[in-house]
């Protein structure tokens, strides 16, 4: 029994912050496999392209798709994936606009690496000049 002083024993947190921080890290991790983000819902910084609506590239497993105001247009991915007509359809958005809008990319998941970046160098430039230099990324639909 302890003598009457009052310094009675500590009490060691160390296991439940463990506990705590590993409960708030799952926590986070499901919440972001359960909610439903898309290209459309990204917002895009104000000073990222002044131009008319936004424009969104969406990659999946069967190629490419351009959105801008709801509209949709799908470049469908044969043995290769389409670079050049992904290029010239933003060649025109580009030329349509004393500025040009302001571009997302949404790769999906299972897209390789390397054809999110062949996907990032034909949106930046194509033979005429610059297209977007400034693409902000987005989790794409699921």
């Amino acid at each position: 029994m302890a003598s009457g002083n009052g310094g009675g024993e500590e009490l060691n947190l160390t296991a439940y912050m463990d506990i705590i921080v590993t409960l708030v890290l799952c926590m986070v991790f499901t919440v972001s496999l359960m909610a439903d983000f898309s290209a459309a819902e990204v917002d895009v910084p104000t000073g990222h392209g002044a131009g008319g609506s936004a424009v969104n590239v969406v990659i999946n497993a069967e190629g490419f798709e351009v959105r801008q105001d709801g509209a949709k247009l799908a470049l469908a991915r044969g043995a290769d994936w389409p670079y050049a007509d992904l290029s010239a359809v933003l060649r025109q958005l580009h030329d349509a606009e004393a500025t040009p809008p302001a571009l997302t990319l949404s790769p999906g998941a299972a897209v390789p690496y390397k054809v999110v970046v062949a996907t990032l160098d034909a949106l930046r430039t194509d033979e005429v000049g610059p297209l977007f230099p400034d693409v902000a990324l987005a989790i794409a639909s699921r």
